[in-house]
């Protein structure tokens, strides 16, 4: 996994390119995430209108995920 936690990124025009370094082999046993839209991480998203893939959507809020 990347260091760090919830990468995320908006796209404002019709078309973007985005270019993302990690820092290792994508492994799928180590991958997860933050709901998008918790509000208690306060990100002010523009506009209403999202494409949201399913499996971000399922993600936990930041309350329920066991960093233990």
């Amino acid at each position: 996994m990347a260091p760090g936690i919830a990468h995320g990124f908006c796209v404002l025009s019709d078309f973007a390119d985005l270019h993302y370094k990690v820092s290792g082999q994508y492994n799928s046993n180590d991958e997860g995430g933050l709901n998008w839209s918790d509000p208690k991480v306060g990100v002010e998203w523009p506009g209403s209108t999202f494409n949201i893939k399913q499996r971000d959507k399922n993600f936990p809020l930041l309350g329920e995920i066991d960093f233990g």
